[in-house]
């Protein structure tokens, strides 16, 4: 896990010593600093309270 503070408008992660191969990625805004990414319960479903991508 990294976390890095947003500066507005601009942002750039880089990833030091990571080996060869293929890698996901998960970005989220903790809008309250909880160290997780929050989600809405509706009809069983978790859809996330915080914007991500």
């Amino acid at each position: 896990m990294k976390i890095v503070p947003v500066i507005p408008s601009d942002l750039t992660v880089t990833f030091s010593n990571i080996s060869a191969g293929r890698y996901a990625i998960l970005v989220f805004h903790d809008e309250n600093s909880n160290g997780k990414l929050d989600r809405m319960m509706f009809l069983f479903m978790g859809i996330s309270a915080e914007g991500y991508c």
